[in-house]
């Protein structure tokens, strides 16, 4: 099953044909895939985190004594954390997904500063389940996509003299950049 129900994406894009709206889906999640270093549909993960504050994948996310911090969202199950080695107890930690990076908080016994630690736990969405706004962003990178192969997007214009202006690679890279940034707390 898909992230994005194709035929509500139909809808909200205006595309009519199957295959095109299908290939679009496929390459806006597979960018935005790429720019965050994960994948969105839901996969069991296993990351290595030091107290030094380096991760597998990210270098800003460390052990905070009580808090380990994932790199991958939504956390929807821990399946095994592990501390110097020792597999840590399901009773001595909680999960918390309400932030923008969710995190693990440990009890007092198993405090974690600077050791190690694993953790395996599954991650993504599942299907037609993404949250809403990162389904519009989806919606708005295809529009966008759309409305530049049909005139250029255009970004500002002039009546008198005539004057047109396009937007820049870099200015549409930096939108993209920003809106992942934005919805996923990274890069």
């Amino acid at each position: 099953m898909a992230l994005i129900n194709l035929e509500f994406a139909k809808t909200m894009t205006g595309i009519t044909d199957d295959t095109i709206m299908q290939f679009y889906l496929d390459a806006a999640i597979s960018k935005i895939e790429k720019i965050i270093g994960y994948s969105l549909s839901s996969t069991e993960q296993k990351d290595y985190i030091d107290g030094k504050g380096i991760s597998t994948h990210y270098s800003d996310l460390d052990l905070n004594g009580y808090y380990i911090w994932l790199p991958r969202k939504p956390v929807t199950a821990i399946s095994e954390v592990k501390i110097r080695d020792e597999v840590i107890d399901s009773d001595n930690y909680t999960l918390r997904n309400a932030s923008n990076v969710p995190h693990i908080v440990l009890s007092e016994n198993h405090l974690c500063y600077w050791e190690e630690a694993e953790i395996t736990y599954t991650a993504g969405f599942v299907d037609e389940a993404l949250d809403k706004d990162i389904e519009m962003f989806i919606f708005s990178l295809i529009n966008d996509f759309q409305n530049t192969l049909e005139d250029g997007e255009l970004k500002s214009y002039k009546i008198r003299d005539v004057a047109y202006q396009y937007t820049t690679y870099l200015e549409k890279q930096s939108k993209l950049y920003d809106g992942i940034s934005e919805l996923f707390g990274l890069i």
